[in-house]
């Protein structure tokens, strides 16, 4: 039964591997079609670009479609033995169905790992980079901080929100200060309209303190 395991294993990963690859190839060639002159105009231009965009977007891409490509290798192996009697001859030796899956196990747990890892480490260090360009959907959700929503911040015990900064955060408007104790209680509140930083001094605005 080993022999078996390995058989359906190896024709299930080769035909995982082309899929993944060819479904995530052509979805990347439509999106360089679709936003080349975004890609090339990168810093450096030309194959470079085209090639920095293609290695940050390729984990998100492997990351969509390896659910769908293992589950399309799992009924093109089992269509094809099914279509050559061999999925008959394997039950006549002995082998249930429980334990034909069974023997699929392994292989699923180690796609379903590496699809963890591509989702939990490759794609977040690709996407600052994919927010910094701004191409395709990320020019949609590119971050735009203290434009819309406002800015949380600690400073110690201190907790300070702010309504809108700068891109920098050298000036900040509409700016209040919470003094907490050690346990947490706010001991006062500061508001300013506005907070500018000069020379590391932070001077404020129309200060009111409660």
């Amino acid at each position: 039964m080993s022999i078996i395991s390995l058989m359906l294993s190896r024709m299930i990963l080769i035909r995982f591997v082309a899929l993944v690859l060819g479904i995530s190839i052509f979805v990347l060639t439509l999106e360089m079609v679709s936003y080349s002159r975004e890609i090339l105009a990168l810093e450096g231009g030309g194959f470079p670009a085209v090639a920095r965009y293609l290695l940050a977007r390729l984990p998100a891409t492997i990351a969509t479609f390896v659910p769908m490509s293992y589950l399309l290798a799992l009924l093109l192996t089992l269509g094809e033995l099914s279509y050559r009697s061999e999925i008959t001859a394997i039950w006549a030796g002995g082998v249930s169905p429980a334990r034909l899956i069974f023997m699929l196990l392994p292989l699923s747990l180690v796609v379903g790992g590496f699809h963890f890892l591509v989702a939990d480490r490759a794609v977040p260090n690709a996407a600052p980079a994919l927010r910094s360009w701004g191409i395709g959907d990320y020019g949609e959700k590119r971050l735009k901080i203290g434009e819309r929503d406002p800015i949380w911040m600690r400073s110690g015990l201190d907790v300070l929100r702010v309504g809108k900064a700068n891109e920098d955060s050298t000036l900040l408007h509409d700016v209040y200060i919470f003094k907490r104790d050690q346990n947490g209680i706010i001991q006062s509140q500061t508001w300013a309209s506005e907070a500018s930083l000069d020379n590391g001094v932070w001077t404020f605005k129309d200060a009111v303190v409660v």
